[in-house]
C-alpha cells in the first residue's frame, strides 16, 4: 500500500478545520430552523393537554385503588374539624399528586425542616410553593393552608411544565437546526412514563425549568460571553437549590468554556491562531 504524501496530509488536515468551523457557524439559508410562533404553540398545546390527562388519570386511580399501608412519613394530619367541603374536594381531586416524596415537599412548605429525614430535600421549591401560597390564599379564606399549598404547588408545576416545553423547543432548535427533531424532542418529553413527576408535588418540573432557562442563556448568544456566563451561573444555582444534582449542570459552562478556548465564534480563529493574552485571559 503506498504511503500518503505529506501533502495529502495537510490536505485531509485542512478539510478537517474548515468542517469543524462551518459546523460550529453554520447557518441554513432556507431559515427552516427559525422560531416558527405555529409550531411553538403546537408545543405549548401538547404540554396542556399531557397534564390535564395526568391529573385525569391520577384522580382516577386515586378514587378507584385503595392505598396499601406503608411505614412512609405522612407529615403532620390535619384535624377533619379544620377542613371544609372544598378541602375535601380538592384533596380528592389532586390526592394521587401527593404521595412519597410529596408529603415532604408539603411539610417543609408549611412547617419547614422539623423533621431530620425532611434535610434531603433541598429548599427552593418548598419556599417557592409557601411564598406563592401566602400571596394568593387569604382571598379563599374557607380553604385551609395545607389544603392551599397543594393547590399552589400543582399550579406552579403547571405552569414550569409548559414554559419547559417552549425553552426546550427553543433549545433544539439552535442546537440542531431542525423543526422535526425539535418537535419530536418535545413531544417525547411531553408523553413518556415519567412524565407523571412533573405533575406531581415534587421538585422536577421548576429543577427542569432553571435548567433550561441556564442552557438557554449559555447558548443563545455568544457574544455576550462574560455576561451569559454570569446569568447562566445564577439560574445552575438556583437549579442546584432545588435538586442536589444540579450541581452537575455546571458542566455546561465548563464544557462551553472549552469548546470557546479552543475556537473563537466572533473571531474565527483557532486557539493556536489567536493572541496568547486572549487565550490565557479565556482560560
Amino acid at each position: 500500500m503506498a504511503t500518503r504524501t505529506e501533502e495529502e496530509k495537510r490536505r485531509d488536515a485542512s478539510s478537517f478545520v474548515t468542517n469543524f468551523k462551518d459546523h460550529l457557524t453554520y447557518s441554513d439559508s432556507s431559515k427552516e430552523w427559525r422560531w416558527d410562533a405555529e409550531f411553538a404553540f403546537f408545543v405549548l398545546k401538547q404540554c396542556i393537554i399531557s397534564r390535564i390527562l395526568i391529573i385525569i388519570i391520577q384522580f382516577v386511580m386515586n378514587v378507584a385503588i385503595t392505598d396499601y399501608p406503608t411505614d412512609a412519613f405522612q407529615g403532620v394530619p390535619v384535624p377533619q374539624e379544620e377542613l371544609s367541603h372544598a378541602d375535601r374536594w380538592i384533596r380528592i381531586a389532586f390526592g394521587g399528586l401527593t404521595k412519597w416524596d410529596a408529603v415532604h415537599f408539603l411539610h417543609i412548605a408549611q412547617y419547614g425542616y422539623t423533621y431530620e429525614n425532611n434535610l434531603a430535600f433541598f429548599p427552593l421549591f418548598p419556599t417557592l410553593i409557601y411564598s406563592f401560597t401566602l400571596i394568593w390564599s387569604w382571598a379563599l379564606p374557607f380553604v385551609h393552608f395545607s389544603t392551599a399549598i397543594i393547590l399552589t404547588a400543582v399550579t406552579v408545576n403547571f405552569i414550569a411544565f409548559t414554559l419547559c416545553g417552549q425553552l426546550l423547543y427553543a433549545l433544539l432548535l439552535m442546537l440542531t437546526k431542525s423543526k422535526k427533531l425539535a418537535l419530536l424532542a418535545c413531544l417525547v418529553f411531553t408523553f413518556n412514563p415519567a412524565s407523571v413527576f412533573f405533575s406531581a408535588v415534587y421538585s422536577e418540573s421548576v429543577y427542569m425549568l432553571l435548567t433550561f432557562c441556564g442552557m438557554f442563556t449559555l447558548y443563545a448568544d455568544s457574544s455576550l460571553s462574560f455576561v451569559r456566563y454570569i446569568i447562566a451561573a445564577l439560574f445552575f444555582s438556583f437549579a442546584f437549590a432545588t435538586r442536589a444534582n444540579g450541581v452537575f449542570n455546571f458542566g455546561y459552562i465548563l464544557f462551553q468554556l472549552t469548546v470557546e478556548t479552543v475556537y473563537s465564534m466572533t473571531l474565527h480563529k483557532f486557539i493556536w491562531e489567536r493572541d496568547c493574552g486572549i487565550v490565557l485571559l479565556k482560560v
